[in-house]
């Protein structure tokens, strides 16, 4: 793009800025653009610019702030009424559980909370499952042959089905203190 360098000197001369004159402009190194080290005047758009280049940095901590503000927003958390909030910190339960409600807690990956259903009866269903059937709304039973197999103390198999019914008393020791014992010599 060619400029009439000689229109824009005049122009800002008229002005009121006074410029080096061209004499001076020559003995400058090439390729420094001379005293138009800012560019061509744009008039309102280069104030526009000027306004702009001022308010970037407000604006720009202003998105931060935002986003500071969204991610601590972020560790509210609700406990339901039939549950409670357990607390762990950087993955470790920190002694810190809470009744329903509302709560607050460092948000992620600070600290997470898990709420497990403490009024709630769970039931497991060994050897069976319980179906229900689309056309009459009863409960159907599936056989599990591999879970209700098992094998009696003088070496007879015998067909076995039940439930296991129970409520979460302590939820710390339900979520962390499981034993889990594997049979030597078979896993899998």
């Amino acid at each position: 793009m060619n400029w009439d360098w000689d229109k824009l000197q005049e122009k800002r001369q008229r002005q009121g800025g006074q410029q080096p004159s061209r004499d001076h402009r020559d003995n400058e190194p090439p390729g420094d653009g001379g005293n138009f080290g800012s560019g061509p005047d744009f008039g309102q758009f280069g104030d526009v610019f000027k306004q702009f280049r001022n308010i970037r940095f407000p604006v720009f901590k202003l998105i931060i702030l935002f986003g500071l503000l969204i991610w601590l927003g972020s560790g509210i958390f609700i406990v339901a009424p039939d549950e409670v909030g357990v607390v762990l910190r950087f993955g470790k339960y920190t002694g810190r559980t809470v009744p329903p409600g509302p709560h607050y807690r460092w948000p992620f990956p600070i600290e997470e909370s898990i709420t497990p259903k403490v009024s709630h009866v769970q039931r497991v269903e060994i050897g069976f499952r319980t179906v229900r059937n689309n056309r009459d709304g009863q409960p159907a039973v599936r056989q599990v042959l591999e879970e209700a197999a098992m094998l009696t103390g003088d070496e007879n198999i015998v067909n076995v089905q039940f439930i296991v019914q129970y409520q979460i008393k302590d939820p710390v020791d339900f979520l962390f203190n499981v034993d889990l014992q594997i049979p030597a010599g078979r896993v899998g």
